[in-house]
């Protein structure tokens, strides 16, 4: 009996031993591989900020906010672009609307003396939201001065939301019969961000929702909807092993970190593919054709009428290249002809019939700068009109501009949180360092104008720990904390 003891805790510790060689292998692998040693708390940032993605549901957390892995399943919306499906949401959390409001969006309909704030605004604000869920309602009616009378905070914020959809859902829910008495929009990353990377690279007008060849596309092409099915199974596959590492604590090891990161990347890079094609699909097949509206263009354009009853039976072929459609062109029209009239041919045959549905109408860019003040634009008078709106309801509106890394100076970076947040090669670097000037200077014009506007920008300039979570703009709990105290200082001064 005690040999089978003595063998039994032998095996134990070479087991033991074995494991433990294994980590130190790991952890050696990591510092070859990846150029750094191996940090649970590192790996840990890396798994939230690929559960992130554009946003999800709150969970419990001590350090950040943990988000949902569950796929989103958006649907397109008539006036705001698109929402979630309550129907298809796994957490049960999407209000009728289509918003991760869950049960206090009820509150919006109900005459009661409840005091209701709306929040609206990207993931950030999303981010916001969450965080006044979780210190509550009385801490809220505190930091705001108010006693005696319930508060809910609503959710009318989601991930890549950008003006001008913050303001079209404040009017639905107005024109609904929705009922507000402060509503807060904090926004401007996604404004000035987005676009130059996602929508003007593609041909989208700018002030389309982000991405929007794409959500187009999903209902208008079965092919399109399979290429995106395929890139959304490979998106949540990534967030369900994060989520899986996260859940069991596996980022204290090094070995299943290390193993991970290994198929995280793999998984990145497909799902990298995946939405190239994607992208082919929505902009490249059928995009050059001779519509009704090319024909007439050529008309305009003083096309001699023999010339153009050949093109009649070019009507409506797709090409997948402009240059295909001018070929066939040149040998309708013959070489010589095709010649002389070659810039007329291409002005007018950029267009395609589908090109207005999937990309918006154009907006041409002379510059970048001209670029970001179109944009910042855009943002300032939608903000304008948000507070309009407010007015005519007697709706207190206020507004806030989002910190952000990017922000020169607006946040001392320790090694470890520059290694999380700081990616050169995020458009969000570029957009946000020509972006926010211009949203600083329709920020002065925002407060001439009596909007309640607060730049919320150098928030962080003297929080040395770490707050971001990931390369984009999103922050942990202590991050958020700080912007919501925040805003309950500015409209506690203000009621």
């Amino acid at each position: 009996m005690r040999a089978r003891v003595q063998t039994v805790i032998f095996y134990c510790l070479m087991v033991v031993a074995t494991w433990a060689a294994v980590e130190l292998f790991a952890v050696a692998a990591t510092g070859i591989k990846y150029g750094h040693l191996y940090s649970p708390s590192g790996v840990k940032s890396l798994a939230e900020s690929v559960v992130a993605g554009p946003q999800a549901t709150a969970q419990p957390s001590a350090e950040a906010p943990r988000l949902s892995g569950a796929p989103q399943a958006e649907v397109i919306h008539p006036y705001i672009g698109v929402v979630l499906d309550p129907d298809r949401d796994p957490t049960g959390n999407v209000s009728k609307l289509g918003f991760r409001s869950g049960d206090a969006a009820e509150e919006i309909w109900q005459d009661s003396d409840t005091l209701i704030v709306g929040i609206f605004g990207g993931s950030f604000a999303f981010g916001v939201h969450q965080q006044s869920l979780r210190i509550g309602g009385e801490k809220i009616a505190q930091g705001l001065g108010i006693r005696n009378r319930k508060i809910v905070t609503v959710n009318f914020s989601k991930g890549g939301y950008k003006q001008p959809q913050q303001l079209m859902t404040l009017a639905y829910l107005l024109s609904l019969g929705a009922r507000f008495d402060i509503v807060i929009n904090i926004d401007g990353f996604n404004e000035v961000a987005l676009p130059p990377g996602e929508n003007i690279p593609r041909g989208v007008n700018p002030f389309y929702p982000r991405m929007w060849h794409l959500k187009a596309q999903k209902t208008l092409d079965p092919e399109a909807v399979r290429k995106v099915g395929y890139m959304e199974y490979l998106d949540s596959e990534r967030k369900r092993r994060a989520s899986q590492l996260l859940d069991h604590s596996l980022y204290r090891s090094a070995l299943l970190s290390l193993i991970w990161r290994v198929v995280d990347q793999r998984l990145a890079a497909s799902v990298l593919a995946a939405r190239q094609e994607v992208d082919r699909s929505a902009v490249g097949t059928s995009r050059f054709m001779l519509t009704q509206g090319s024909l007439k263009c050529l008309q305009r354009a003083n096309l001699p009428k023999d010339l153009m009853e050949p093109l009649q039976a070019l009507r409506d072929q797709p090409f997948n290249r402009q240059a295909e459609l001018q070929e066939v062109v040149v040998d309708k029209l013959g070489a010589e002809h095709a010649a002389e009239h070659r810039r007329k041919i291409t002005r007018c045959t950029e267009k395609t019939a589908t090109s207005f549905t999937a990309l918006g109408p154009k907006h041409p860019v002379a510059s970048d700068d001209l670029l970001y003040r179109d944009l910042a634009g855009m943002w300032e008078r939608s903000s304008v009109e948000m507070k309009a709106l407010c007015d005519a309801h007697g709706i207190r509106y206020y507004h806030f501009l989002q910190p952000n890394q990017y922000v020169e100076g607006s946040k001392p970076l320790s090694a470890e949180e520059r290694r999380i947040a700081i990616n050169e090669a995020q458009n969000a670097a570029q957009g946000v360092a020509a972006g926010y000037p211009r949203l600083w200077e329709s920020g002065q014009r925002l407060q001439d104008r009596g909007v309640a506007f607060t730049d919320l920008t150098m928030l962080y300039e003297d929080v040395s720990g770490v707050l971001y979570v990931d390369d984009c703009c999103h922050v942990n709990w202590a991050g958020y904390r700080l912007v919501l105290d925040k805003i309950l200082e500015v409209i506690a001064a203000d009621l």
